[in-house]
Parts: structure tokens; C-alpha cells; sequence
């Protein structure tokens, strides 16, 4: 039957045909021809499109008869390597749309295949999970971002840099934890949002909308220290702030100033008199904090 799938031609629309991945065609009439012939063992039905399009030949109709699903060796599942690169693909191709028809295709299909992944042995899926490590996998409703930058819980609106995952998607908690999404976010990634923010500023006052977001992630890291066991004062004090929300392996915790300007914490005093016109001589004084 191996033998069989592999010598018969099945006519497929060619690679790469979802969601804007499709490859042009090129050569002469006969190569042409000879492309539109796949062994079954390289295509899958067009009921499977989005499930392999960047890796296989998708056959140009879909087949419904079970005993010629079996024989072409259609109805098994498909390999987790198979699935991986596809939704690398896609997340690849896809990291910001702008096509609203698009997307909401994209949120019909991405749990189809979310669900195909789920279900895969768990050597397999461990396999899987490492080919997409840091790739953008998780669908968040515009977009694919990397799994590391996906909370499942969380109040803050961070977009784009860190997300919460979407409440249509927590069946699949599981498997996106095994791709590298966490429970909540940590002090780590807080203090890495602030220092992207930084870059995007260049030495610049924050927008509105980046500042509301700094403050919120400031207040944000020194919860996190609080109920990690560092108390009010680690709260108050942002050099103490700093220190406890990533150690020896983490950049210094940046602090918009009173002009809306990212500052190192431990360059920063905080204004607990702001009835006085001038902040303290070689201080900044924070915002808000």
C-alpha cells in the first residue's frame, strides 16, 4: 500500500496556498505539468489546507470516501513535525494583519490546528514545541506573537509587546504552556518591556499611551516583588524595586521621570513634597509612582 501511494499521481493546487503563502510557478509547460502530480504521501485533501500548506501539496478537491481517505494513507494523523512548520509559517507570515477577513479566518482555523498539536504524543509534541521555541505561534486576534511574550492571566493592556491570551483560546492552556506561555507575567518581563520602550523613546518624553503603559508596568513590578516577599518598602524604593525584580541577571529597572523621560531607578528620588518648586539638587524626581 506504501508502494502504491507513492507511485500514484494525485493532482494537488500546489504549496504554500493558505493565508497568503502562495509560491509562484515557474519553467516551462512541461515542468509546469509535471508539478500539479504528487504522491499521495506528499499532499493531503483540501480539507486539511491550513493544516499543511507551507510544507505539502494540497490536492485540488477534497475526497470523502473513507476507504479512499485509508488507502492514500490520508486519514492518519499527521505528523508533529508537519504541523510545527506549519504554524511557523503562518505565525511567520502573519506577525501583524491588517486584512480583517483574514484574521477572522485565522481565528477559525488556528484552534483546528492548535487542536491537532494537542494532540499529538507527548514525545512528539515536546518535539514540536522545540522547533517553534521563540517563533511566533500564539495567535492573540491581529496577529502571532511568541509564545514567551503570552501571560494567561493579566489586566494590563501591554500590546505589543506582551499579551494576554485570548479567552477563545484557554482550552488550549496546556499545549501553549508548552510552548513557553506562563501563568502571569514576571519582573523579568516587565523590566524588559520598560527597556523596549526606552529604545522606541530614544532618550525622547514618552507618548501618552507608552507612558500610561510605563507607569502601569512600574506599579506591576512592585506587586510582584510585594507578594514575592518584598514588602512595602521594596514598593517605595525603586532602587530596591531594581534589585529584587531580577537579581545579578537583570538590566537596571527603568522609571519615567517628571517630564516622561525612562530613567535608570537609582538615578530618581521620589517627589514627596510636591509643593516645592525645585526637585533636589542631582535628582530627578519620579511620575506618578
Amino acid at each position: 500500500q506504501q508502494q502504491q501511494q507513492q507511485q500514484v499521481g494525485v493532482e494537488p493546487t500546489g504549496n504554500n496556498s493558505a493565508g497568503g503563502m502562495a509560491a509562484a510557478v515557474q519553467g516551462n509547460s512541461k515542468q509546469q505539468q509535471l508539478q500539479r502530480l504528487a504522491a499521495p504521501c506528499a499532499a493531503r485533501p483540501g480539507s486539511d489546507l491550513w493544516l499543511v500548506s507551507a510544507v505539502m501539496s494540497v490536492v485540488d478537491g477534497d475526497c470523502r470516501s473513507p476507504v479512499m481517505l485509508a488507502g492514500l494513507g490520508w486519514s492518519s494523523q499527521l505528523p508533529g513535525a508537519i504541523l510545527a512548520s506549519q504554524l511557523a509559517a503562518l505565525g511567520a507570515a502573519h506577525r501583524n494583519l491588517q486584512d480583517a477577513a483574514l484574521a477572522q479566518k485565522l481565528a477559525r482555523v488556528v484552534p483546528v490546528l492548535y487542536g491537532a498539536l494537542a494532540a499529538l504524543p507527548q514525545q512528539e509534541l515536546a518535539a514540536a514545541a522545540a522547533v517553534l521555541e521563540r517563533q511566533p505561534t500564539v495567535w492573540v486576534g491581529n496577529g502571532f506573537v511568541p509564545a514567551e511574550r503570552v501571560a494567561f492571566k493579566g489586566g494590563l493592556d501591554l500590546s505589543p509587546h506582551l499579551y494576554v491570551l485570548p479567552l477563545e483560546l484557554s482550552p488550549f492552556r496546556e499545549l501553549l504552556a508548552a510552548l513557553g506561555a506562563q501563568e502571569a507575567f514576571s519582573a523579568a518581563q516587565y523590566t524588559t518591556l520598560l527597556q523596549d520602550l526606552s529604545i522606541e523613546a530614544a532618550g525622547q518624553p514618552l507618548a501618552p499611551q507608552q507612558l500610561a503603559q510605563a507607569l502601569a508596568v512600574v506599579q506591576a513590578v512592585a506587586d510582584v516583588v510585594g507578594a514575592s516577599g518584598g514588602g512595602a518598602t521594596a514598593g517605595r524604593r525603586a532602587g530596591n524595586v531594581a534589585a529584587a525584580a531580577g537579581g545579578k541577571h537583570m538590566e537596571v529597572l527603568l522609571v519615567p521621570d517628571e517630564k516622561g523621560v525612562l530613567r535608570p531607578a537609582a538615578e530618581l528620588a521620589y517627589d514627596d513634597a510636591p509643593w516645592l518648586d525645585a526637585p533636589t539638587a542631582g535628582a530627578r524626581l519620579l511620575v506618578g509612582v
